[in-house]
């Protein structure tokens, strides 16, 4: 404490001398109160002798060990400390131990009675500073030892020594008399009880058992210690219900704490039930000296007996429940449903818990010995089930179960074309199929569209403009036909749609539904080299939470030009009179086969078997001939209907192509077929001559078909040459004519300037302004459908013109 008061000096040293030397009070009376064990240890071994002492002795000892241990209680600790209480008795003991001249005791009277040493003289307050500080430095040297000096420490010392070795002895020394004196000193009327006369006396440690534990039991022997009785003198017995006595093997012992009135310990018969699992009673015998019988109850864990659950699907899947008598370990369940346990128990518990691996846990309804719950199923569970019983009991091993959650997954849906080659016609008519398909109902169909043009035809789905919904059908409505007009940024288009054979019209939820879809984007504003995208989308009825939803993949088409058309026709062109000469090479080989087989007949009527398929793979080499040009003459067709719809060909070139299909169509004959199948079955009617005659007719056929594909080669060579001049000139006549009514605009436009110039500075209206900033930008499309460089026209057009220029057909064109 740093201050220059000397009162506060003297007081913080005075109060510390005083804590420290009333600690140290306390100290050594606490030893000395260690000499007193010597009197205790006295009492409690006179107490435990064999005999003990009798009532008036017994009660005179106690009294006088009470009487001794208050009295040094007192002398040692509790009157030290009393007389140490107050720093006014200290510093009056520290006069009487030291030689202080009176000082601290007048410094402490300074400081307790100021109003004695107070004056308004300097002298009187300067006296009295000196005095305190003088106190304070002699305080300084004084400590706990020179206030309370331990007096006869090696007496004290000795005594605690001898204190402690006797009590270990008599702690350790065999007949417990210690133990026994500690037991009669706590309850002197042990003295007088009488000792047990002779007997058995079985002793009830508890009158159950928990299943499959171990039972202790044991009897008394009230026989006299000396008594000289061998080792398997005594028995332990049990038996179940009403049946037979069985022995248990029976050990002997002494147990001190069983009568301590005795002098010796009592012998006791000892034996052990292992793995308890039923009731049973039991009793010890020796010789004729049978115990009382006692009995013992077998306490059962609880264990779960049954267990039923029911599954309660989601409203909006519409399953039914799924009842299940005995829950399996492993199931599966719909997401949000509801697992409703119904259990019992082989004896009434007193809580069951459902108890999650993730360390939740759900308290079941308990009545008697049943128990219900139910548990919401929103996520995969791997639970137990947890029963406690009134004693305290839990189940064992208790079974996990595992309840996966199937997630509802989003429709399935497909959008297909048929013949899809990622072109889109001129006229804008597509044949689109829509299929969708949900694990619970479907509640709506839609389709998305699309229009990229210059740097946004590379864009992925997730980028460049968004698509345009239209709704089909929603699931509040039965699933029919219908005609629905589409109005997007792009354009006007149609739409007629009807549903698939196999499709639930009458459902309002079906599970799976298809739609065919006829397009008309003939009025889509489209340029050549614009795509056009599409695809399907399916809505799903899951509740709670947003439905379901999934996009096919997207359907991509462009819009060729003239010029990519013509290009694709004539590499198709090219392909397919390579497949011509091709067949016309293998018609060839064939036809030579034929002949040696049909020479080879002539000299043996009936062939072998090596002959006989032979004819077979000619045959079937002759089919799939036919096929090859039946597809072909059908591709002819689909090339030219294409290039009819763009009014890229004329009707005089489909009738050519017709002609060119019915060349390559020819029946084929299946008297040889018929002729081999009677030889390998050995028909009663069959004749050799009759084979024969069928190979002339199939290598005569074979000859047929070989001129008509040498007549509709020549055919389609010529009508190739045809086509690609009226594709070239029908390319000219649409450039001419755009040229034409781009120059028709160009002149209005520069008269409708020139008109303009004679107004007033000033006087032309802001919607004049923006109708030729419009008109503008449909010119430079225009351009664009012209395949040139588009320069600022003087005239204004409308992009309904140009549509009308780039539509109009080709037949109405001027020469």
């Amino acid at each position: 404490m740093r201050t220059s008061d000397p009162k506060a000096i003297f007081l913080d040293r005075l109060r510390r001398v005083h804590r420290r030397t009333l600690w140290r009070v306390a100290g050594l009376g606490v030893a000395r109160l260690g000499l007193g064990g010597a009197m205790v240890l006295a009492t409690l071994w006179l107490l435990g002798l064999a005999d003990g002492p009798g009532r008036f002795l017994t009660y005179g000892l106690l009294v006088s060990l009470a009487m001794a241990v208050g009295a040094l209680l007192w002398t040692q600790l509790l009157g030290r400390l009393w007389r140490l209480r107050t720093r006014r008795q200290l510093v009056r003991h520290l006069e009487r131990q030291g030689s202080f001249a009176n000082l601290l005791v007048a410094a402490e009277e300074a400081v307790r009675d100021p109003a004695r040493w107070e004056g308004s003289r300097p002298v009187t307050r300067e006296l009295r500073a000196r005095l305190l500080r003088q106190a304070a430095e002699r305080l300084r040297h004084v400590g706990p030892a020179d206030a309370a000096p331990w007096e006869r420490r090696g007496q004290t010392i000795l005594g605690l020594a001898l204190c402690l070795v006797l009590a270990t002895f008599l702690a350790t020394a065999p007949g417990g008399v210690l133990e026994r004196g500690w037991r009669r000193f706590l309850n002197p009327a042990l003295l007088w009880a009488p000792p047990p006369t002779g007997g058995l006396l079985a002793e009830v440690t508890s009158g159950h058992v928990v299943f499959g534990e171990t039972m202790p039991l044991q009897a008394l022997d009230a026989t006299l210690p000396d008594a000289n009785l061998p080792e398997d003198a005594a028995v332990c017995e049990i038996r179940v219900g009403t049946g037979m006595w069985q022995p248990v093997p029976t050990r002997r012992g002494f147990l001190n704490q069983a009568c301590p009135a005795w002098c010796a310990p009592l012998r006791v018969w000892q034996a052990e039930v292992q793995d308890v699992r039923e009731d049973f009673q039991w009793r010890f015998r020796r010789g004729a000296m049978v115990s009382r019988v006692g009995r013992v109850q077998v306490r059962h864990y609880p264990l779960v007996t049954e267990l039923a659950g029911t599954i309660a699907p989601p409203a909006y899947t519409r399953l039914a429940d799924r009842e299940m008598p005995r829950l399996p370990t492993w199931l599966e369940a719909p997401a949000n449903s509801r697992l409703i346990l119904d259990g019992r128990t082989n004896h009434p518990p007193e809580s069951v818990h459902l108890v999650a691996d993730s360390g939740d846990s759900l308290a079941l309804a308990v009545a008697g010995s049943t128990f219900q719950g139910t548990l919401e199923i929103m996520e995969n569970q791997v639970f137990q089930l947890v029963v406690r019983d009134a004693y305290g009991l839990r189940n064992r091993a208790p079974l996990r179960y595992e309840v996966v959650a199937v997630p509802d997954g989003a429709p399935a849906v497909h959008l297909g074309m048929k013949g899809d080659d990622s072109i889109l016609p001129v006229d804008g008519r597509l044949d689109l199929q829509l299929d969708a398909a949900d694990d619970y109902g479907l509640t709506a169909l839609g389709l998305e569209m699309r229009v990229l043009a210059g740097t946004d035809i590379s864009a992925g789905p997730e980028e460049g403009p968004d698509f345009r919904l239209l709704t089909l059908w929603r699931g509040d409505a039965p699933l029919g036909a219908g005609q629905e007009d589409w109005s997007t940024p792009w354009g006007a288009a149609g739409l007629v749609f009807r549903p698939l054979a196999g499709t639930d019209s009458a459902a309002r939820q079906p599970l799976q539904a298809g739609l065919a879809l006829e397009t008309g984007f003939g009025d889509l504003d489209l340029m050549p080299g614009d795509v056009l995208e599409l695809r399907a989308l399916a809505r799903d009825n899951r509740r709670p939470g947003p439905a379901g939803e999934s996009r096919s993949s997207v359907l991509r088409l462009s819009l060729p030009s003239a010029a990519d058309v013509l290009a694709a026709q004539a590499d198709s062109s090219a392909q397919r009179q390579g497949e011509l000469d091709e067949m016309r090479r293998r018609g060839r080989q064939l036809g030579q086969d034929l002949d040696r087989l049909t020479r080879e007949l002539l000299k043996n009527p009936v062939p072998d078997w090596a002959r006989q398929q032979e004819m077979e793979a000619a045959l079937e080499r002759q089919k799939r001939m036919q096929q090859e040009l039946s597809r072909v003459a059908r591709q002819l067709m689909q090339d030219l209907e294409r290039l009819a719809s763009g009014q890229m060909t004329s009707e005089k070139m489909l009738e050519k192509a017709e002609q060119i299909g019915e060349l390559l169509q020819q029946p084929s004959s299946e008297s040889l077929a018929e002729a081999l199948r009677k030889m390998q079955q050995d028909d009663a009617g069959f004749q050799p001559e009759e084979l024969a005659e069928a190979m002339r007719d199939v290598a005569r056929d074979q000859k047929e078909m070989a001129r008509r594909l040498d007549a509709a080669l020549s055919m389609l060579q010529t009508m190739d040459r045809e086509q690609e001049l009226e594709g070239l000139a029908s390319l000219l006549e649409k450039m001419i004519r755009k040229q034409q009514e781009l120059a028709d605009l160009s002149r209005e436009q520069a008269a409708e300037d020139s008109s303009g110039e004679r107004r007033p500075e000033g006087g032309e209206s802001e919607g004049e302004q923006s109708e030729g900033e419009q008109s503008e930008g449909e010119q430079t499309r225009a351009a664009r459908k012209c395949g040139r460089p588009w320069s600022r026209p003087s005239s204004r057009w409308s992009r309904k013109t140009a549509r009308a220029a780039w539509t109009r057909p080709a037949s109405s064109w001027p020469r």
